[in-house]
């Protein structure tokens, strides 16, 4: 598997870009869909770090991301406010 960070997300279209921890071919941006999400789709915002898996898409026959996982949160919350999901926030009072 490899790593990075979510470059790009657009959650009303489904899609974005990650980008690479080691650079290479991808350094400017893998293409994922939300099906190559393992978790939930609205809980992925830009700044997350991830895992994934590089897969040929048989249409395009362009490489992209899939099996991706949130490693990280990209945003560091105060304590009183997580993360509810669709760029949404609950603070905890």
């Amino acid at each position: 598997m490899k790593t990075g960070k979510i470059r790009y997300w657009r959650e009303e279209k489904s899609f974005g870009f990650i980008t690479p921890d080691d650079g290479g071919e991808h350094a400017d941006g893998l293409f994922f869909h939300a099906s190559g999400l393992t978790g939930d789709r609205h809980m992925i915002e830009t700044g997350d770090r991830v895992s994934y898996d590089i897969a040929m898409d048989r249409k395009t026959l362009k490489p992209k991301a899939v099996n991706i996982a949130v490693l990280t949160s990209g945003e560091e919350l105060p304590s009183s406010i997580t993360k509810t999901g669709g760029g949404k926030y609950s603070h905890g009072f």
